[in-house]
């Protein structure tokens, strides 16, 4: 937060910090950070014998990724795979942990592409096939070749398979048949994300890189509002204001912005002015209470006995404090 001044024992404000770190979806964590890699993968033909090993070892879920399919080991059924399923490596934690609230699990594509190239003709999208092919596809009208047309870079977008399917509903069916065809092969690599994945150290590193951003930034705003450490002492916990002592005791001029934590931050701008709340990113003294939740997910980060997510509704709740975390942060004057 400030800049520690080691001659002088002082902490210098640092006014212009402000870092780029809540772009979490900068591809800085990825989804093989945290896949189990590799994956446990049969067929229809071969699984049932594996039962029983897949249940001792404790696998949910055993992908046929050659099918589209997977049997569940709990339900005790096979079910269609959706292509949206298939992620590439570097695919963004923030991406995983969105799928993961539609999709009981990922397969992380090791040996194929997990994404589509899409072109324009006559106004209406088309897919365009690998080189070499020359399978059935080439038959199809929503599918061309690259010899088909003349393309640069600048005429094609490429889609991770989800995103495909959002940007393109008419195309769901014809990019099913592009990754059973083309792009999933199941004598391929794979690794496999399960919501016990999102609690491995690189899905709660990315969380506290914003919430902690936040929590930089509003104590530079606390401390340029109230230079005068002591002004907010009716504000703060006991233990709080003893830190900053023994700090003043021991020559080191530090600002009690700096012990505090997010329900003395709070506090401290719910007690301010209207104008101070606005300066710090809130509409009103009563939106500050946003930072209740955040304070919650802070709290499962900071302990690594604590999981992230406990259920898919956790997901919802963690990409919920994201995304209030940077909207406050761009509100900020």
């Amino acid at each position: 937060m400030a800049d520690f001044d080691p001659e002088n024992k002082v902490w210098k404000p640092s006014i212009s910090f402000r870092s780029k770190s809540i772009d979490v979806d900068n591809g800085l964590h990825i989804a093989s950070d945290i896949e189990t890699f590799p994956a446990t993968v049969a067929d229809s033909n071969s699984y049932e014998d594996l039962i029983g090993d897949y249940k001792a070892r404790g696998f949910t879920y055993i992908p046929f990724p050659g099918e589209m399919k997977y049997y569940n080991t709990e339900e005790g059924w096979v079910k269609e795979m959706d292509v949206g399923q298939i992620i590439g490596q570097d695919t963004t934690l923030l991406t995983v942990l969105r799928l993961l609230k539609k999709h009981p699990f990922l397969l992380v594509n090791h040996s194929g592409t997990s994404s589509v190239n899409i072109t324009q003709l006559d106004g209406l999208p088309r897919i365009l096939l690998p080189i070499p092919y020359s399978g059935e596809l080439t038959s199809r009208d929503e599918f061309l070749q690259y010899d088909d047309i003349e393309l640069s870079l600048g005429d094609l977008d490429n889609y991770l398979f989800h995103d495909a399917k959002e940007s393109f509903p008419s195309l769901v069916g014809s990019f099913e048949r592009y990754a059973d065809e083309v792009s999933i092969s199941g004598d391929g690599e794979f690794g496999i994300i399960t919501l016990a994945d999102v609690n491995r150290r690189p899905a709660k590193s990315m969380v506290y890189i914003v919430i902690s951003e936040l929590v930089s930034l509003l104590s530079h705003k606390i401390e340029h509002e109230y230079p005068d450490s002591e002004e907010i002492f009716k504000y703060l916990r006991a233990p709080v204001i003893g830190n900053w002592y023994k700090n003043s005791f021991e020559d080191v001029e530090i600002h009690v912005a700096e012990e505090m934590n997010l329900v003395d931050i709070m506090q401290v701008i719910q007690a301010s002015d209207s104008s101070f709340v606005k300066e710090c990113g809130f509409e009103s003294k009563n939106d500050v209470s946003k930072l209740n939740s955040i304070r919650e997910i802070r709290n499962r980060v900071m302990h690594a006995n604590r999981s992230l997510v406990y259920n898919r509704r956790d997901i919802d709740d963690v990409l919920s404090v994201i995304e209030t975390t940077k909207q406050v942060i761009e509100k900020m004057e």
